[in-house]
C-alpha cells in the first residue's frame, strides 16, 4: 500500500479548521460516537474527530445544527452507510474548496495539482 506523502494530507486537511491539521507518522483515528436526531429518532453515529470537527464547521458556515446536516446527506445518499455517506460529504467539501470547479460536478482535469507543476 502506497503512503501519501505528509505535505498533501496536510494540504488537504488544512482548509478544514482554517489551520493547519498536523499529521504525523503515529497519528491514531479517535474515533467518537455520538446521538443525533434524524427522522424524529435518535440514531448513532461513529466517526473520527477530524469528521466530526469538520462537519460542525460545515454546519456552521450553512448555518443548520449538525441533526440537519446529517439528515440532509442522508437524503442525498444512495448506497453507502450513514458513517461512509458522512465521511465522503466532508471529503467532497473539501474538495470544492480545493478546487471549485468540482462544486458543480466537473470533473478535475487530469494530472491537475501540487505536483503537476514539477
Amino acid at each position: 500500500m502506497r503512503r501519501r506523502p505528509r505535505w498533501l494530507l496536510n494540504t488537504l486537511l488544512k482548509p478544514c479548521g482554517g489551520s493547519a491539521i498536523r499529521v504525523s507518522a503515529t497519528m491514531t483515528p479517535t474515533m467518537r460516537k455520538r446521538s443525533v436526531l434524524l427522522h424524529g429518532r435518535k440514531t448513532s453515529l461513529s466517526l473520527e474527530a477530524q469528521f466530526w470537527d469538520c462537519l460542525r464547521q460545515i454546519a456552521e458556515r450553512e448555518n443548520v445544527s449538525i441533526s440537519a446536516l446529517i439528515a440532509r446527506i442522508d437524503r442525498e445518499r444512495q448506497w453507502a452507510n450513514l458513517s461512509s455517506a458522512v465521511r465522503l460529504f466532508v471529503l467532497h467539501d473539501l474538495q470544492a474548496r480545493i478546487d471549485p470547479a468540482r462544486r458543480f460536478g466537473q470533473p478535475a482535469e487530469r494530472g491537475a495539482g501540487p505536483r503537476s507543476a514539477q
